[in-house]
């Protein structure tokens, strides 16, 4: 007789976002482009599975989350290809659009007594903290590229806060995870190469993914 656990929508997308993150892991460390096309989507339809398991269709939050989701697992996809041209313009411009669904998710769960001077003389704050990492971290390309590094700045900033606000450890914790896998993606870009990177960048990311995901369950 199969467990009630076993049974659970939530628990087999769990362990299939596990399995193919891992999967992917292994294939980018190897330089296995095949693998990589392969694990990759199947990785990303596995926290959208999550999410919509999780009950994403319920409420406004999870309406946002999916979206948010939906959007990265495009820019997973134009991000298969290796380079700085148009496909990674195109991925990075999907990862920006998660970011603000994922900012309006956070907005949604916000109590009433979140004011707007909060995130007035907040927003800036953290933009002051972030800015010199990210230009200590974020090698310089062109000028097109220094413009998207400032809008993902940007973009960044206000998800860190906004999680932050809503008072659920999970939103802030999986705000941050994301952030530095976004970090380690634009050195692997635009710096030097090195397979090592991964090791930061996969793991990170779906986990973040996946805690987006599963963080409906909390709204």
């Amino acid at each position: 007789m199969v467990s009630t656990w076993a049974q659970s929508p939530v628990l087999i997308c769990a362990i299939c976002l596990i399995i193919f993150t891992a999967g992917l892991l292994w294939s980018e460390v190897g330089q296995d482009a095949r693998l990589k096309f392969v694990f990759k989507p199947l990785a990303s339809l596995s926290f959208i599975g999550l999410a919509l398991a999780c009950g994403a269709l319920y409420n406004f939050y999870g309406y946002f989350i999916l979206a948010g989701l939906a959007f990265c697992a495009l820019g997973d996809v134009f991000l298969l290809p290796s380079g700085t041209g148009k496909y990674f313009r195109a991925g990075v411009s999907a990862f920006l659009i998660g970011h603000i669904f994922y900012i309006l998710a956070s907005i949604a769960l916000w109590s009433p007594d979140v004011l707007r001077s909060q995130i007035i003389l907040g927003l800036p704050f953290l933009i002051c903290l972030l800015v010199p990492v990210y230009q200590r971290i974020y090698p310089r390309a062109d000028a097109q590229t220094d413009v998207y590094t400032g809008v993902i700045i940007l973009m960044i900033t206000a998800m860190l806060l906004c999680a932050v606000k809503t008072g659920i450890w999970i939103l802030p914790t999986a705000a941050i995870m994301f952030a530095v896998s976004d970090i380690f993606v634009s050195r692997n870009r635009f710096g030097p190469p090195s397979p090592k990177q991964f090791w930061m960048i996969t793991p990170l990311y779906f986990t973040a993914q996946g805690l987006f995901a599963y963080s409906v369950s909390y709204a």
